[in-house]
C-alpha cells in the first residue's frame, strides 16, 4: 500500500511502516522488515507501545535516514526487502527485488552502515536472476531464517521464484560473498528447473519460515498448507 502507518503523513518516519512484510527477534532486538520503505526498521527493545503510534524505532537499515524511502542497489541500498532474520550477532535481509541476500557482520547502529557479504550476487552492484537456477543464485528471496540442529548452523532462505528452499552450513555464510548453498528443498537439485507442485517433496512460491532445531517449517501459502521438512545434523 502507499499509506504510511503511524501518524508520518504518507511519508517514511521513524516509527511508521509501509507494508511491513517479515520480523525477527533476536533475544534483546525487535527487526521488521518495511518492505514498501525498501529498508529494515530495528527496535533495540521490544516497543511497550502503549498508544498509537508507538515508539520511535531506534536505527534503520537499507537508508540513510528515517525519512528517505528509495530502492538502490549499493552495498548498504535495498529494494522491497520481504525477509529478516538476527542471531543476534549477524544481520540477513531478503533484498527481495534485488534477487540477493545481505550480509552485516555486526547489528549496524547507525543508518546506511554498509553489508559486509552478499549471497546471490557476485558482488553489491548487480540485480536480477538468471533463467536457469543454480546453487548460487535467487530468484526472488522471501522468508529467511537461522537453524541448528546438533553442532551445525544452517541459513535456511526461501527461493520463491523458484519454488524451492536453500541451505547454507555456517562455514559458507559467514563473511561471504556468492557462496554456494549445500542443500535444498523443493526440487531435485540445485539446478533443477522441475517447477512446483502440490506433492510431499514440492512447493509453490516459500513465503516465511520457521524452525525449532529438528525440523523446518515452510508456509506454502499457494497449496493452502505448511510443510514440515526434517532438518539434517550434519
Amino acid at each position: 500500500g502507499s499509506a504510511q502507518q503511524g501518524g508520518c503523513a504518507g511519508v517514511a518516519c521513524d516509527k511508521g511502516l509501509n507494508t511491513p512484510r517479515g520480523l525477527s527477534y533476536d533475544g534483546t532486538r525487535l527487526f521488521v522488515a518495511d518492505t514498501a520503505n525498501h529498508r529494515v526498521m530495528v527496535w533495540n527493545t521490544i516497543p511497550a507501545a502503549t498508544t498509537n503510534p508507538g515508539p520511535v524505532a531506534d536505527n534503520v537499515i537499507g537508508q540513510p535516514d528515517f525519512t528517505t524511502g528509495t530502492t538502490g542497489v549499493t552495498q548498504a541500498k535495498l529494494n522491497g526487502p520481504y525477509g529478516v532474520y538476527s542471531d543476534g550477532t549477524q544481520v540477513f535481509v531478503a533484498d527481495s527485488n534485488n534477487s540477493r541476500v545481505m550480509i552485516w557482520n555486526s547489528i549496524p547502529t547507525v543508518a546506511n552502515t554498509n553489508a559486509d557479504a552478499v549471497l546471490g550476487k557476485a558482488n553489491f552492484t548487480t540485480s536480477g536472476y538468471d533463467s536457469a537456477p543454480d546453487s548460487q543464485d535467487f530468484g526472488i528471496p522471501y522468508g529467511i531464517t537461522g537453524c541448528t540442529s546438533g553442532t551445525t548452523k544452517y541459513l535456511v532462505i526461501g527461493d520463491s521464484q523458484r519454488n524451492r528452499v536453500m541451505l547454507w552450513v555456517s562455514t559458507a555464510f559467514q563473511n561471504s560473498t556468492f557462496a554456494a548453498a549445500q542443500r535444498v528443498f523443493g526440487q531435485l537439485t540445485l539446478g533443477s528447473t522441475n517447477g512446483q507442485g502440490i506433492s510431499s517433496n514440492r512447493i509453490k512460491i516459500p513465503y516465511q519460515l520457521a524452525c525449532d532445531g529438528k525440523s523446518l517449517y515452510v508456509s506454502d501459502p499457494s497449496n493452502d498448507r505448511v510443510i514440515v521438512v526434517p532438518i539434517p545434523s550434519s
